[in-house]
């Protein structure tokens, strides 16, 4: 049978970093691949697992090369689209969630560095979730922040940082603030040291 091939894009959402980061991996001779008569290159999936597992992508993931993964969990697709495309402009890779079955699907999946949980969801039927990821090893390196654009008391917003949440209530007025907030969890974001691959502590 023959082996699955993958475009670049597929690719680089398995490794976790950006088109472009990618492609100079592919012409720094990082990744095995090939070229199709089209001029298009394309990666086998056993190629892309051997880099996974080597040490040299650790490297390159400890030294920040590779794109922190932010998933957003939300029913609004205004919103989702906005952060989606501003946090795309600063490299990082963005999933989209409209529910928690969909967003225990993906961080099950992905290395997520950052859950991004609208405050409607949360309240309405996000506790499985967060419970989900609190005891999994393998996704404890997750943060997760929970945003709202209706106004909550301290002591509602306290009730959900004590689940260990942060919370940023944001205006239609302070996007761009929503969106720098966002990136700042992710880049201060060292995870846990588990390997996702084989469940595994990372020294």
């Amino acid at each position: 049978m023959m082996e699955r091939m993958l475009t670049t894009q597929e690719a680089a959402r398995r490794c976790h970093v950006t088109l472009s980061t990618f492609k100079r991996w592919i012409k720094a001779g990082k990744v095995a691949c090939f070229k199709t008569a089209g001029g298009h290159y394309r990666v086998t999936e056993e190629a892309v697992t051997a880099l996974l597992n080597s040490l040299e992508y650790q490297v390159l993931r400890e030294q920040g090369k590779a794109a922190k993964t932010i998933l957003l969990v939300s029913a609004d697709r205004n919103l989702v689209r906005m952060l989606e495309i501003e946090l795309q402009k600063k490299g990082c890779m963005v999933y989209a969630a409209t529910n928690f079955v969909e967003a225990s699907f993906l961080t099950g999946k992905y290395e997520i560095d950052v859950a991004v949980l609208n405050g409607i969801l949360l309240e309405r039927d996000g506790m499985g979730f967060i419970d989900v990821i609190k005891q999994d090893e393998t996704r404890c390196g997750m943060k997760m922040i929970f945003i709202t654009d209706i106004m909550k008391s301290k002591e509602e917003l306290a009730k959900i940082e004590a689940l260990g949440i942060e919370t940023y209530q944001y205006t239609s007025f302070d996007q761009a603030a929503l969106v720098e907030k966002i990136e700042s969890i992710a880049v201060n974001n060292k995870g846990c040291g588990i390997n996702r691959e084989h469940g595994e502590r990372v020294e």
